[in-house]
């Protein structure tokens, strides 16, 4: 009788052990991925969420959010991991403006890390692709007056009528200072004050000649229109990265591997053209995401 509740206990004490081993992993292939609230940051949380599904973790997706409340979610382990932008963490979080940094892909993809580091917040690989401002033109005119680049506007830029939101007249990264950097004319008489989504129809309508955008915008790909590369690197770069707390990371180490498949995968032109299907082509963001990793041999 004694062997036999010796044996029964050894039995119950295995299998609570097991109990709690299984609950363990349960609790380990759990994940929050967070989302601001536009488009490109849906597509690249779904991402996020596909590739952790294939793995057998259970997602959840908190999207819509504002950057500050996402910041927050994430110290305070309401979410587990979201994309950042280097330009949003350097210029926001921190409130640095050196430019020698911020215009430099690398160096402030680095300087966040640093800073970041100090509370507990790592950094997973970055995109090669900058949703900072820009300037664009139609094709035809980008033609005619062979222009690529900034610098092409030197010269040139007075023959030209600008379309851009009034803060962008008055940003430390606006008009005044840009044209400064490039060395080119803008007029005031030549300025027209429009909202960010009504550039591109006056582009299209030809009512103005060059727009302000951000460069990841799909209307650009939409109206085939010419992005003029920052050749000088005038503008802050904002790149993105997953983020996501050390401890976290610690706890369960695959998580990087599995977020660090996308960031290489990801450029100005890929990340322009999921937009575009998203946003212009209304295609169902699952649909889209889930398609793209397919072709890419991640899914």
């Amino acid at each position: 009788m004694q062997k036999y509740k010796l044996w029964s206990l050894s039995v119950i004490l295995a299998c609570s052990t097991l109990i709690v081993s299984f609950d363990e992993i349960e609790a380990k292939k759990k994940i929050t991925i967070g989302a601001k609230s536009f488009t490109e940051q849906f597509i690249m949380a779904k991402m996020l969420s596909l590739l952790f599904q294939a793995q057998g973790y259970t997602v959840i997706e908190r999207t819509n959010l504002l950057t500050q409340q996402l910041r927050n979610e994430l110290l305070e382990k309401q979410i587990d991991i979201y994309w950042e932008y280097t330009g949003t963490a350097y210029r926001f979080f921190y409130k640095k403006e050196d430019p020698g940094i911020f215009r430099d892909a690398q160096k402030i993809y680095e300087a966040v890390k640093k800073l970041d580091a100090q509370k507990g917040v790592l950094w997973l690989n970055k995109a090669s692709f900058n949703n900072t401002y820009a300037l664009v033109t139609r094709a035809e005119i980008a033609n005619k007056h062979g222009l690529n680049k900034l610098s092409d506007l030197s010269g040139s830029s007075e023959l030209f009528i600008f379309g851009m939101p009034d803060t962008f007249r008055v940003r430390p990264d606006g008009i005044e200072k840009l044209s400064q950097f490039y060395q080119f004319q803008v007029s005031h008489a030549k300025m027209i004050n429009l909202g960010e989504k009504e550039i591109f129809g006056h582009l299209r309508r030809k009512q103005i000649d060059i727009g302000v955008a951000l460069a990841t915008n799909p209307q650009i790909e939409q109206f085939n229109l010419v992005l003029l590369r920052d050749d000088k690197s005038f503008f802050p770069v904002y790149e993105p990265a997953p983020t996501i707390l050390k401890e976290t990371l610690l706890r369960d180490p695959a998580i990087a591997k599995i977020a660090n498949q996308i960031p290489s995968l990801l450029d100005q032109k890929t990340i322009t053209h999921l937009n575009y299907l998203v946003e212009i082509e209304r295609r169902p963001i699952q649909e889209v995401v889930s398609n793209w990793l397919r072709d890419k041999g991640v899914l």
